[in-house]
């Protein structure tokens, strides 16, 4: 199985072959991939542009890098670049389909996370790629303010053990139980709710 590693450039991240590879791990998946990205923050926040430059492309990446900059250190904000020669493994690492999306990670500085590694940690991803979102700034900065709440203030057992188990409806509870606005809001939004390896949730 291929094995990957960050890497940065001026156009923002790609991923590069890697032959590092931990003894005793099965698959390799986007928790090994961002693992590091992820150890000093409570979120991680990752933009897959359109290769086209387009307006909502322009859009987002001001939203981001403004709300970046208003956050700190807790969030890591950042643009993947459009040119990664392997983009495509990139997106299927993270089971995207599509771009423009969103991808939100549980950091492992989140509160009862217990960092075990990148095969035995708790995280989890939110997505958003509906472009009806995407390109409507107003629901666009909620919904990226509500899920790094969600992230941040959830139990990533409790949500990741929902995801394996495609129970939609257990996690817009646990949803609500951070901000109820949130639970009724996230319907029309139609995130992605994903684990390493690639089961996910769409809920919405």
């Amino acid at each position: 199985m291929a094995q990957w590693k960050l890497a940065e450039s001026t156009a923002g991240l790609r991923i590069e072959a890697s032959e590092v590879r931990a003894m005793g791990e099965e698959g390799f998946t986007w928790a090994h991939l961002l693992y590091g990205k992820l150890g000093s923050v409570e979120v991680g926040l990752f933009y897959f542009p359109s290769r086209f430059d387009s307006a909502v492309d322009k859009s987002i990446i001001e939203e981001l890098r403004t709300f970046g900059g208003n956050t700190g250190a807790s969030i890591s904000v950042n643009i993947w670049d459009p040119k990664d020669p392997q983009l495509q493994q990139a997106l299927a690492l993270l089971g995207l389909k599509t771009v423009p999306a969103v991808v939100l990670a549980s950091g492992l500085k989140i509160a009862g996370m217990e960092p075990r590694g990148p095969a035995k940690t708790p995280l989890y991803s939110i997505v958003f790629d509906d472009s009806a979102l995407l390109s409507d700034t107003k629901q666009f900065q909620t919904a990226v303010n509500a899920a790094t709440d969600v992230l941040s203030r959830s139990n990533p057992k409790e949500i990741t053990g929902y995801i394996r188990m495609q129970k939609a409806k257990d996690i817009l509870g646990a949803v609500g139980k951070i901000a109820a606005a949130v639970r009724d809001e996230i319907l029309r939004w139609k995130p992605k709710f994903g684990i390493p390896g690639g089961a996910s949730v769409q809920v919405g």
